[in-house]
């Protein structure tokens, strides 16, 4: 069974920041205030998605774009330093989760809600910057199919070498949404 005793790294969207928490209950220590970068790129551009990089690090990916359509992202030292990172485009939908497959590749979960037609949910895999050329979309959900509110994606590399994937999507406590949880073996 794995340690679920922490520490986890947390991002919050309304209050716009990066927090650390040692374990269950303990208090939070602040690891980045994204509030500048926010009044930046908008009010709505929170870091739904955070990954942890190989070396401490963290990778908050903000939801808006920059003008030519690349996202932005911050990359969190574990001394607390920070800079800001530009990752391909490709899309029109939000991150809202992300992962490092285990060849050191990011794996970025994408979403958007099209009022009256559902979700629609985007998979795909990039190399970190400065590598970073482009996106390549590994599945693509369109409204009103198997798409629902995706919302977390955690990768690993099973006992056969194959890279899995889970997603998890969130129901928010409404009749109209589903909790699920998909699982993927991605090609390399």
């Amino acid at each position: 069974a794995p340690d679920l005793s922490g520490p986890y790294a947390v991002a919050f969207e309304r209050l716009h920041r990066v927090a650390r928490f040692d374990g269950p209950g303990a208090p939070e220590t602040p690891l980045a205030d994204l509030g500048p970068l926010i009044s930046i790129f908008g009010g709505n551009a929170g870091a739904e998605a955070l990954a942890a990089l190989p070396e401490g690090a963290l990778l908050a990916i903000l939801e808006t774009r920059g003008p030519e359509g690349a996202r932005r992202a911050l990359r969190i030292a574990p001394d607390g330093r920070s800079e800001t990172l530009t990752l391909p485009g490709g899309s029109d939908l939000s991150p809202v989760g992300a992962d490092l497959a285990p060849d050191g590749r990011l794996l970025l979960l994408e979403r958007r809600y099209l009022p009256g037609r559902g979700f629609a949910v985007a998979l795909r895999r990039l190399a970190l910057p400065p590598a970073a050329p482009a996106a390549e979309t590994l599945a693509e959900f369109p409204p009103q199919s198997a798409g629902d509110n995706a919302e977390g994606i955690a990768a690993w590399r099973d006992a056969d070498g194959r890279t899995r994937v889970l997603i998890l999507t969130d129901d928010n406590l409404s009749l109209m949404q589903r909790t699920l949880l998909w699982e993927f073996a991605l090609p390399d």
